[in-house]
């Protein structure tokens, strides 16, 4: 009995050992099968990312590209963190134009203006209106260079755009296209707009000395007439705390040229010098005046006391050197000043006007007739040069050649 106990306990365990190892290679099998099927869901999730990037490949291509707004658009232009445009992240405002750079582009403008370069000058004053559409010197400048370019409508169109875009109350604005208006000969629309830059700002010198001189030039008034407006913005810069030296100026000059008053003339300039004594205009005019009234010793103080301030002056040493040439004892001296005044500014046709009268005088008619030219073609609607040269013709040369001078110069004046 013990012995069979123990082989049916045997028996039984070998029973149960073959029924274990089933059990073992029926869960290697179950793992085998379930790790082939998840190499083929991975393998079709490959597949799928596969085909979603190729559909948005070829969605991108079909759709149409958006324009990236221009750097000078004036709508805002979105970013994301992540780079490139979008209408969902933040918006970044443009950047605004420095003042400093804005100030830097006039200034390399007005100087290629006053060096005649006038294409390099108008592309500057173009580029400051488009940078700032609301500051006046672009328009102001571009204006000059118009108008320096024979294209006086334009300029008035640009006087014109710039009220439109800084406001009526602009009035330097104002007074500028007065100054056109009265150039291309509508007096009236300049009477109005002188009148109109005297109510935006009742001290501003330039408005009424415009309105006295073409009061008094152009639309026959009296001198008196002119004598109100200067007196009235005398007291108009009282009350406001200014002074200006144009005022004076002007006035005297009116005084002096119109009515003859060289005393009165005198006051206005010592007034102008009061303010400012290094005041050109009025040391210029003084010394013309002084000039004038036989006083040689003082109108060469004044010349001197000019050029001490501005040694490269033109206009002054021109004055001086006719000054020289009439009443001074030195032909020397007044060659020298003549000379001083044209490498001073070449392109100064009064200067080489009044050279080449005084070195006819002096019996060279060949190098007279060389400074008349060149005067022509410096400034060749500058009437007084080609009228001088006619007269030479007519003295020295034949009525011909006179003809033919007079003939180019109508010509000339007339474009």
């Amino acid at each position: 009995a013990a012995a069979a106990a123990a082989a049916a306990s045997a028996a039984s365990a070998a029973a149960g050992g073959g029924l274990e190892k089933e059990r073992v290679h029926d869960r290697s099998t179950l793992s085998q099968d379930s790790s082939v099927d998840d190499n083929n869901v991975g393998l079709e999730e490959d597949e799928r990312r596969k085909a979603k990037k190729n559909r948005e490949k070829r969605e991108k291509k079909k759709a149409p590209s958006t324009p990236t707004p221009s750097p000078t658009s004036t709508m805002p232009q979105l970013f994301d963190w992540r780079g490139g445009p979008t209408s969902t992240w933040f918006t970044v405002p443009p950047t605004p134009t420095l003042p400093i750079n804005l100030d830097l582009l006039n200034f390399e403008s007005k100087t290629a203006l006053r060096r005649n370069k006038l294409q390099e000058a108008e592309e500057g004053y173009r580029r400051c209106i488009k940078l700032k559409p609301d500051d006046g010197r672009g328009y102001l400048g571009l204006s000059k260079v118009l108008q320096r370019r024979g294209k006086m409508e334009s300029a008035g169109r640009a006087l014109r755009d710039g009220i439109k875009k800084v406001g009526e109350d602009n009035v330097y604005l104002t007074h500028a296209l007065g100054t056109w208006e009265e150039k291309v000969g509508h007096l009236a629309e300049a009477e109005k707009l002188y009148l109109k830059g005297t109510r935006v700002c009742p001290s501003d010198a330039a408005s009424w000395v415009s309105l006295a001189q073409l009061r008094t030039r152009k639309l026959g008034a009296s001198v008196t007439v002119g004598r109100m407006c200067f007196q009235q913005c005398e007291v108009e810069m009282l009350a406001s705390g200014r002074n200006s030296t144009y005022l004076y100026t002007a006035w005297g000059g009116m005084e002096w040229r119109e009515k003859g008053d060289k005393s009165l003339a005198r006051t206005c300039f010592r007034k102008a010098l009061e303010y400012d004594g290094k005041c050109s205009a009025a040391w210029l005019q003084l010394g013309c005046l002084e000039s004038e009234m036989g006083d040689v010793d003082r109108a060469r103080e004044c010349f001197e006391e000019c050029l001490r301030n501005e040694p490269r002056n033109s206009r002054v040493l021109q004055a001086y050197a006719i000054l020289e040439a009439k009443k001074g004892t030195s032909k020397r001296k007044a060659v020298d000043l003549f000379e001083r005044a044209l490498k001073a500014n070449k392109r100064d046709a009064g200067a080489l006007q009044a050279y080449a009268l005084y070195v006819a005088e002096l019996g060279d008619v060949d190098g007279a007739r060389k400074l008349m030219k060149k005067g022509t073609e410096v400034s060749k609607r500058h009437a007084p040069v080609w009228q001088a040269w006619g007269v030479l013709e007519t003295r020295y040369g034949s009525p011909s050649k006179a003809r033919e001078v007079f003939q180019n110069g109508i010509w000339a004046c007339a474009q």
